[in-house]
């Protein structure tokens, strides 16, 4: 008996080591096809991701362009509190001049030097006349008569007789830089009179005043000289002769010069 139960353990432990040294085949299990319900739901699911990627892609575009334009309006801002800046600094100054570079003393040329002083340089060139300024205003679209801000343009026409013709007929003639806007309407600007860089004063609620009785401050400067040929319906406030506001929409370029 023990003879043979040795020789059945023996024959079993031989069996149990081979059948774990045999190979184990995997088997192949049937490939299921989906049903009509289950390809429904997986089309509805897909289209719902590309609708959800798409929101978010629009979203992510809207805020990028208000990003931009935040951006745009701050830089924008920026440069004509520069120009304002820039021109104030050249209040009775003899010589205009911008980084070794000097510039006529004239209106335009006051202009040109405040722009090329704030970085806008390839627009200082561009606007070297009245004329060019007046252009430019037009073709941008950018003459205006709402409430300006330090940095815009105040052109005027028919401060003097261009021409020589005796008639009002010179347009655009005169331009300077708003600096100031009193709480009264009062825009303050600096321009060239006379041969001198300096403020002068402008209010549109009272065209025809030069000095309001109270509290007896100027609040249109004279930007005419009185002829004793001048004919009739000639004007010579600020108010009076005002054209239009201009906003210089250009940006200004990285490092702008110094000035003298």
């Amino acid at each position: 008996m023990t003879l043979r139960r040795n020789i059945a353990l023996v024959l079993l432990f031989g069996l149990l080591a081979g059948c774990a040294h045999a190979p184990v085949v995997p088997q192949r299990l049937p490939l299921l096809e989906p049903s009509e319900e289950d390809s429904r739901r997986l089309k509805e699911q897909a289209k719902a991701e590309e609708a959800r990627q798409r929101e978010a892609a629009r979203v992510a575009r809207e805020r990028d362009a208000r990003r931009t334009e935040r951006e745009q309006e701050e830089a924008q801002r920026a440069f004509l509190e520069k120009v304002a800046q820039r021109v104030w600094s050249f209040v009775g100054a003899r010589r205009v001049i911008v980084d070794g570079r000097r510039f006529r003393k004239d209106c335009s040329g006051l202009v040109q030097a405040s722009l090329h002083a704030a970085g806008a340089l390839d627009l200082a060139e561009e606007l070297q006349a009245t004329s060019h300024i007046d252009r430019y205003c037009r073709e941008n679209g950018s003459y205006h008569t709402d409430t300006p801000v330090p940095g815009d343009l105040v052109l005027f026409e028919e401060t003097y007789d261009r021409n020589r013709n005796r008639r009002l007929d010179d347009g655009i003639t005169h331009v300077g830089v708003v600096v100031e806007v009193k709480a009264d309407a009062t825009v303050v600007f600096v321009h060239v009179g006379s041969g001198t860089i300096k403020t002068g004063r402008m209010n549109l609620l009272h065209p025809d005043v030069h000095r309001l009785r109270s509290p007896g401050r100027v609040v249109n400067s004279f930007l005419r000289v009185k002829r004793r040929w001048d004919v009739k319906g000639t004007r010579y406030l600020a108010g009076q002769l005002f054209r239009g506001f201009c906003r210089v929409t250009l940006e200004p370029k990285e490092g702008a010069p110094d000035v003298d």
